[in-house]
């Protein structure tokens, strides 16, 4: 549990020292950023596995910081590269997505288990992931690719990753419409839908972002 937290808390920090900047080498930066969002997404889903109360509370704090700073020093970078490799940005955000999909599932952990300490984690980082949400959305505008961007909806699942009946889901079966209004929305990118079954979840749940490039 000790060492998982200090490599996140590293990932954190070398993430930090990259800093957007037009002098700088975007294709370098671009590389680490790679490798960096292939850090977080294994430090993430390998909670899916084995975790516990600290190591969740360390990865909602920790991932919050890494996102933020990727809106900040990331998304300029993907925007300024993106008509040049198109697909390689894609890429790398859809490879985020699988960590901030895991993220909001932790999100919904937090508040079905009333763990108020983990619970406090969780507005903030609903807000980093909301704007990072946006931030693409708003790259896809200025290529003309907002087309793309269709809002989809994500099961609600547990840490294993099996489906949660919410109880404005197990009340909508008798109330209709009332339920919809219980249940509460999750912003998330979703870079695919490659095959039915994702499709199929992005039918119903919480709320999402779905693009097709």
């Amino acid at each position: 549990g000790v060492v998982y937290k200090v490599m996140m808390a590293t990932l954190v920090v070398e993430v930090k020292k990259l800093t957007y900047g037009v002098t700088k080498d975007p294709e370098a930066q671009f590389s680490t950023w790679s490798k960096a969002v292939e850090t977080l997404v294994v430090m993430t889903t390998s909670l899916k596995m084995w975790c516990n109360r600290s190591l969740l509370s360390a990865v909602l704090k920790h991932c919050r910081h890494f996102i933020d700073h990727f809106v900040r020093h990331g998304m300029p970078l993907v925007e300024r590269l993106f008509r040049k490799k198109r697909i390689g940005c894609v890429d790398l955000i859809k490879n985020l997505q699988m960590a901030t999909r895991f993220l909001q599932t932790i999100c919904s952990h937090s508040k079905i288990s009333q763990d108020v300490s983990l619970a406090n984690n969780v507005p903030l980082l609903k807000k980093s992931l909301e704007v990072l949400v946006f931030r693409v959305k708003a790259m896809l505008a200025a290529n003309d690719c907002l087309d793309a961007f269709v809002l989809g909806n994500l099961k609600n699942r547990d840490l294993q990753g099996e489906e949660i009946l919410s109880q404005a889901s197990i009340e909508e079966d008798d109330e209709g419409e009332e339920g919809e209004e219980e249940e509460a929305a999750e912003s998330d990118v979703d870079l695919g839908g490659e095959d039915e079954s994702e499709e199929h979840e992005l039918a119903e749940g919480d709320s999402a972002m779905s693009i097709e490039v």
